[in-house]
């Protein structure tokens, strides 16, 4: 059984030198010289001097390895973002030789479970890689072999769509490599939610998929990324979980990504599946499925996101302010109303003011558990909303709905195949 863990972290060091070519006990003594503790240690040091420099594509590591025994020949591809940002994609091979070259490494930042508490900075900041976390919990290669690629470093509110998408292709590409059967992804929690649900709405998973992160950072009593790594090895590696689609696993509990979301701010079992529970546990290193899934929807191929698509929520008194500001330049909007759906009166004349426009209006729910539905005939109750041209969300949350209205802008759906895209 052979895995891809795809790492949204990269270590934190600054090291500016010349490429060099080592021998291979060099490599060796290298390497255990650039142990966690030392990354870190470094990346204390390092991080007022750097913490408000910006940097562009050139100052991205490259790291390639040759010598007189076979290893690992990693690299990090830099991919340049149509927001100006650059993705750092590692990429790994066996190979029979190798050697060491560098050039400078910059700080980046990553989720929480590659996170220590900085004192300068007075909170946490990422400090270990993916390798990194995987040397803290050594059992985990017992159950399959893990191939790790570091595909960057963003904290979950730096998850833009782009990202995601980004994201979203290199798990494509670990699906078609034939020796891969599982793929692993850690992420930050705050936008994790979206990430896998980006990924089960527009892939094929013809093999495991499971997101997993971490609530507490490494310098936490009780850090649960090694174990939450663990539990979702465990699951990508079971023959059980074939035909589930892309998973999340957190706190030993296994949930779909098509209704996951994160139900706390801090507690170590914030994710839920409202209304739902789990699909199944980790139980003693056992993985025990309680439910099935309905037939999984098909994914939205395409080969891009269409947007922007913005989310206006209502709450008690609001109006259309919002909704005319982002009619200036989004393509679509997804409206989280009150309960079943339903809006107060000031919303409504800014709702007809997207249709008059042609750009779809999706009605999704404010409230975690639930359908929108047509109950409500009074003035902004869904009923009249949908009446009037909306389109009802049905269970799905706002930042799912938002997902779909991209997918579906991205493969020019017409207003007409995007409403039985939501409603049927």
């Amino acid at each position: 059984m052979r895995l891809s863990l795809l790492a949204l972290a990269i270590p934190l060091a600054l090291r500016a030198q010349s490429p060099q070519t080592l021998t291979l006990q060099d490599a060796i003594g290298m390497a255990q010289r650039q142990g966690p503790a030392a990354q870190i240690a470094r990346s204390q040091r390092d991080a007022a001097r750097w913490r408000d420099r910006a940097f562009n594509s050139r100052l991205m590591p490259q790291l390639f390895l040759r010598g007189d025994a076979a290893n690992l020949n990693h690299g990090i591809n830099q991919v340049p973002q149509p927001d100006g940002s650059t993705l750092f994609l590692g990429q790994s091979q066996n190979v029979s030789s190798f050697q060491l070259g560098f050039d400078q490494r910059i700080p980046l930042t990553g989720g929480t479970i590659s996170m220590r508490h900085d004192p300068s900075s007075g909170g946490a900041v990422p400090s270990l890689s993916g390798r990194d976390i995987l040397a803290l919990a050594p059992a985990i290669e017992q159950i399959a072999a893990i191939e790790i690629v570091d595909f960057g470093a963003h904290p979950g509110p730096h998850m833009t769509m782009e990202r995601m998408w980004a994201l979203r292709n290199a798990i494509a590409e670990q699906l078609e490599r034939r020796e891969v059967d599982g793929i692993v992804i850690t992420h930050g929690t705050d936008s994790l939610e979206e990430s896998a649900y980006l990924a089960a709405r527009s892939l094929h998973a013809t093999k495991p998929i499971v997101f997993t992160g971490a609530m507490r950072t490494s310098s936490d009593l009780g850090w649960d990324g090694p174990a939450n790594l663990g539990a979702a090895v465990r699951v990508a590696a079971n023959e059980a979980t074939a035909g589930f689609g892309v998973l999340v696993a957190m706190c030993d509990r296994i949930f779909s990504a098509l209704d996951v979301t994160k139900a706390h701010t801090h507690a170590v079992d914030a994710f839920e599946s409202p209304g739902l529970g789990p699909l199944g546990v980790i139980d003693d290193g056992q993985v025990v499925f309680r439910r099935a899934l309905p037939e999984l929807q098909p994914p939205l191929l395409t080969s891009a996101l269409g947007g922007p698509v913005d989310i206006v929520y209502s709450w008690a008194g609001s109006d259309s302010r919002l909704l005319d500001a982002s009619r200036a330049d989004a393509r679509g909007v997804v409206v989280a109303g009150m309960g079943r759906g339903n809006v107060p009166p000031a919303m409504i004349e800014g709702i007809d003011r997207w249709h008059e426009e042609g750009k779809p209006v999706v009605i999704a729910s404010r409230v975690q558990r639930g359908r929108v539905g047509r109950t409500y005939g009074y003035p902004g109750g869904a009923r009249r909303l949908h009446d009037r041209g909306a389109i009802l969300a049905g269970n799905r949350r706002p930042q799912q709905a938002r997902i779909d209205l991209m997918l579906a802008l991205g493969a020019d759906f017409s207003r007409d195949a995007i409403r039985e895209l939501f409603e049927s």
